[in-house]
């Protein structure tokens, strides 16, 4: 009981920036083993260093990926206290990494059906303003749906001030966004719509 004791004390001090940390390092693990790839079959020594890199990476997945692992991720959906702040602060921190993205979108889905405080409501506001500033990916449409369900009018406010920006770009995921508080069927729609230009672009007519 200590032990487990122990674990929600530590879990429930994370912060944006032990997340960060935990995500850089990630990145540089992973980063030892594309740098590695490519010479492993050179020599035995070259092929223990990739190997070795590769164990690394492996060893410290599960608690660098996500505070508390595979644990902690599960109870989010139990509705439990410590968990729903750590998603939160994860979601904050917006960390990029191997698998965060799949991270992310889980979580925006999850939280969307989990009580939250009103702080907790102002920093997913925050958060998902954020992605405002880059390109939409696979959560960003998560955050989409979350919003529909629990952004406040204030947070809408901010979404619709954004249509004023000179950044075409936001200003389209600004308007995406808009769409999807007004409906979730039109918002999906939307983004079949934006997929099916993307392909044609790129492959040209399907």
């Amino acid at each position: 009981m200590a032990a487990a004791g122990e674990e929600v004390a530590r879990v429930r001090m994370v912060s944006v920036g032990h997340i960060l940390r935990g995500s850089a390092e990630l990145n540089r693990l992973r980063s030892r083993i594309k740098a590695t790839f490519l010479d492993r079959q050179l020599s035995k020594e070259h092929w223990s260093v990739w190997a070795d890199a590769c164990k690394d990476f492996h060893r410290e997945f599960e608690h660098l990926v996500y505070p508390g692992g595979t644990v902690m991720l599960n109870r989010v959906r139990q509705q439990d206290l410590v968990a729903l702040q750590t998603a939160v602060v994860f979601l904050l921190a917006d960390p990029m990494h191997f698998r965060s993205g799949y991270l992310k979108e889980h979580l925006w889905r999850w939280l969307a059906h989990c009580p939250l405080q009103a702080r907790e409501l102002s920093q997913l506001e925050r958060a998902a303003l954020r992605y405002l500033d880059r390109a939409a990916s696979r959560e960003f449409f998560a955050m989409c749906k979350f919003m529909h369900r629990r952004g406040r009018d204030r947070f809408w406010s901010s979404v619709s001030a954004t249509l004023l920006s000179s950044d075409v770009a936001k200003v389209r995921r600004a308007e995406l966004l808009l769409i999807h508080k007004g409906s979730l069927f039109a918002g999906a729609m939307a983004r079949r719509r934006i997929m099916r230009n993307l392909a044609h672009e790129r492959y040209g007519r399907i």
